[in-house]
């Protein structure tokens, strides 16, 4: 599995739980270079793979893929661009791992092929402005 996003919820722990307490106290997002590689996946979508494999009949170790990630730099650049905020946006200012992952893209089963997955550049940025948007409500 990887990454998820969607629902009502964002993990405060993970990078785009990080990204949204930024955007709502309107402080300053620093981050690494950000060349990590991710997939960013929408639950739904994963439901609908999981479901496809079950009704494959496939058994074992199956990742859920859809084999195009994205940098965590460009992914950060742009829902802070969508959001008018990219000033807040610090790219250098943490220091890099050398344990990241900054070149490996998992493979597409053919099991789930049928599944549209969600654009990461066009969705995550909408879940968060709606995300954003809920919290101004309350």
């Amino acid at each position: 599995m990887h990454t998820w996003y969607g629902g009502e919820n964002v993990s405060p722990s993970m990078f785009l739980g990080q990204v949204v307490d930024a955007l709502m106290r309107n402080q300053p997002f620093k981050m690494s270079a950000g060349n990590q590689l991710r997939e960013y996946h929408h639950i739904e979508d994963d439901v609908l793979a999981i479901s496809e494999v079950i009704n494959s009949g496939a058994s074992g170790k199956i990742d859920i893929s859809h084999g195009q990630p994205v940098t965590l730099r460009l992914l950060a650049e742009t829902i802070f661009r969508s959001l008018g905020k990219l000033e807040l946006l610090e790219i250098g200012a943490l220091a890099s791992s050398s344990f990241e992952n900054n070149s490996y893209v998992f493979d597409r089963n053919l099991l789930y092929n049928s599944v549209n997955f969600r654009s990461t550049l066009e969705n995550v940025p909408k879940w968060i402005g709606d995300s954003l948007a809920k919290g101004n409500e309350k």
